[in-house]
């Protein structure tokens, strides 16, 4: 199984998740943006607790269109990949359109540590369904397909301290889904080193039924 870790939102354990992961003290970090503009507005440089300072960290722009062929040697260049929050439709269309989701298994492949936030967490899942209940579904007429990048063989709830007293609809998409929802809130996440899940979250898995 993958190296990976799904966040909420980044939290003050970064730099040891990534230390246990990478298994260095100093590693680099490259973004795909969930959205074109995030690539120009520094949003990632705005958490005060500042889990970035003095990482190497690059944001390629994928939403150009020469950066695809040369999108395993890019990523070939860092130790962690990061996806960060946004619309997860909108998030995996692009991934989609630009075909990307191939470079980045191979990345994880290979070893690389692949780390998400809110959105970009839910895209290391089987597939997105779940963002139904936060996000609305902006590209729905041109994206074919929900299958996302299946590092994990459940899927998330972020921000789930806004979500608990829907507990029974999750429970419902569950079952419908034969698929786990691993709720997190803010300030929690889950480690995966390969075969090795910690599930650093308060509330318990709402399990789904089998087919």
């Amino acid at each position: 199984m993958a190296k990976c870790v799904l966040y909420s939102t980044i939290t003050a354990d970064f730099r040891k998740d990534m230390k246990l992961l990478t298994g260095k003290d100093d590693f680099s970090v490259i973004t795909i943006p969930s959205y074109a503009p995030m690539y120009n507005d520094r949003v990632l440089y705005r958490n005060p607790q500042n889990w970035y300072r003095d990482v190497k960290w690059y944001v390629v722009n994928t939403w150009d269109y020469d950066v695809e062929e040369f999108m395993d040697d890019i990523l070939g260049s860092y130790d962690v990949l990061h996806l960060p929050g946004g619309n997860t439709w909108l998030f995996l269309y692009m991934l989609r359109e630009r075909n990307l989701l191939p470079s980045i298994k191979r990345f994880s492949d290979n070893g690389g540590v692949i780390i998400g936030e809110s959105a970009g967490s839910i895209i290391m899942t089987p597939n997105i369904e779940v963002a139904k209940f936060a996000d609305r579904n902006i590209v729905s007429d041109v994206l074919d397909s929900t299958e996302s990048l299946g590092l994990v063989p459940f899927t998330i709830k972020p921000h789930w301290q806004s979500w608990w007293k829907k507990w029974f609809s999750f429970k419902k998409f569950a079952d419908e889904h034969h698929i786990d929802v691993v709720p997190i809130c803010d300030g929690e996440r889950i480690v995966v080193n390969g075969d090795d899940i910690q599930y650093n979250n308060s509330w318990a898995t709402i399990h789904g039924k089998g087919e």
